[in-house]
Formats: structure tokens, sequence, C-alpha cells
């Protein structure tokens, strides 16, 4: 169970200023061409067209999705509305775990400390569907230890009536992994579902998280396998909903964990 995020450490407002384009603490790392350096703000012109351009990707972005970066075209994050990181986290460019060639996001966190939060994330606000489906392949470089890591979370914006904050997410804790519907409610408690998810990712594995509003479910699958599927509650009505992929959320983390991802999928209906 966590804490409500709150708005600590650093909000990026342009790309370069967030990113550390030193990925050498990641053993046969490469950050490449398009490495941490080169990440600039955001064309929102730009970066539509370029999302539905079949022509620029031969891996799934050369269907149309809702959203689609495999992180092989223009600077990290340009397909994205902005990164948060904050001390101690950074994202980058490598070739390490790489899916589709040449790059992967990565994302890397030292260690936080006894009930010590932390993220190095990227963000995208999803318009509201009745449905949305999100994919990635991911792989976790473990730490020495952690009570909790997300790697990936659906955040309803704004949160549903009665709370400050509320997500889906999928996660890492101290034993074993988890699904979770977490809610924050603004008199001060909190609510969260936990089912476990008995999977290493260590190795990389094919994730597909769906939220089906019209039925108040939240599924997930690994490598083509249904693995959990919990019913909402509290309910949620259907909102826009902010897709944070890396390092989501850590805490009470000992040693360096980073966070490869690579093909991200989003689908709509």
């Amino acid at each position: 169970m966590r804490a409500v995020r709150v708005a600590a450490g650093l909000i990026c407002i342009g790309f370069a200023a967030c990113f550390f384009p030193d990925l050498g603490a990641l053993s046969g790392n490469d950050a490449g061409p398009d490495g941490a350096s080169d990440a600039t703000a955001n064309d929102a012109a730009v970066n539509d067209a370029a999302m539905n351009d079949a022509s620029a990707d031969a891996g799934p972005c050369a269907a149309q999705h809702v959203f689609c970066d495999d992180f092989d075209d223009g600077p990290l994050g340009a397909k994205w509305d902005s990164p948060y990181l904050t001390d101690g986290g950074a994202l980058g460019l490598t070739t390490v775990h790489a899916v589709t060639a040449p790059s992967a996001l990565a994302a890397t966190a030292a260690q936080t400390g006894p009930s010590v939060e932390g993220e190095a994330e990227l963000q995208k606000l999803l318009p509201a569907a009745d449905h949305t489906r999100v994919q990635a392949d991911v792989t976790v470089a473990a730490g020495a230890s952690v009570s909790e890591l997300d790697m990936i979370a659906l955040i309803p914006k704004p949160p549903p009536p009665g709370s400050d904050y509320a997500d889906f997410d999928i996660q890492l804790g101290k034993t074993t992994g988890y699904l979770e519907q977490y809610v924050h409610d603004t008199d001060g408690g909190e609510s969260s579902q936990d089912l476990a998810v008995d999977a290493s990712f260590a190795a990389t594995r094919h994730v597909v998280l769906d939220v089906d509003f019209p039925s108040q479910t939240y599924a997930l699958a690994i490598d083509g396998v249904p693995i959990q599927t919990m019913t909402l509650n509290p309910p949620m009505p259907k909102s826009p909903l902010e897709l944070d992929v890396g390092i989501a959320y850590i805490e009470s983390s000992q040693g360096t964990w980073t966070v490869f991802v690579d093909d991200v999928v989003v689908d709509q209906w």
C-alpha cells in the first residue's frame, strides 16, 4: 500500500533539463545517437503526425494506434507529454533489452531509503474511452530490495469523486508482483486491491493491461496468458487516463533499480 503521490522533487518543463546522459551504471548500456542529451521539448503537431505515420516504423508503430512509441524515432520522449523525475531518477535510451532495435527506454532510480518515494517516468494523457488497452515489453534489473516498484500506471484525470488520487498499476513488491487498484480519499483514507502476480521480470515480459469502464474490470495478461482480473472496488467513472511508464513509483528501495520498456502501444474503443 502506498501513500498518495505528491508533486515532490523535480517536475520538468523542458525535456533537456530532465534527462541524465550518463547510463554507465547499466552494464552494457549504449545510449546511442538518440541519447538523453538530444532530448528536446515536444512539438504537439509534429508528434501527432509522427505517432500516426505508418511509414515511420517497421515495428508495432507501423499500424495505427491511439498512441505508440518504440523509442526508435526521434529524441527520447518526443511522443510523450512530459517526463517526471525525482532526485536520484534518470531516463535514457539504451540498446539493452530493446525488443525492436535499436533502442528501448531505461528508467533508473538510486536507492530511496526507508519510506522514501521516487519516480523516473514518461507521462502521456490519454482521452477518455470505455476501454483502454496498454501493451509494453518490460524488463527489470533489480537492486538489493524494494517495498514497491510500479512499472506502468494509469491515473484517472480527474480522480474519481471523493478522492484526490487514484491509479491502476502493475508493480513489484517485497516478495511478488501485484496488479493494483489504488484510491486515496480526500479525507485522508485510502483503499487498494492487490492481486498477486507470480512472474519474474528479470527477463523481458510482454505485458497487456486492460481497463474496461462499462464492465468495471481491470485485467492483466503476460506473454499472451491471462493472469488476473479484478472488479473495480470502489467503482470508477470513465475519465481521461494519464499513462506513466518506467519507474512510475518506487518506495523504500536499496541499491539501483532499472526498468527497461519498449514498444508501448495504446488502443482504445
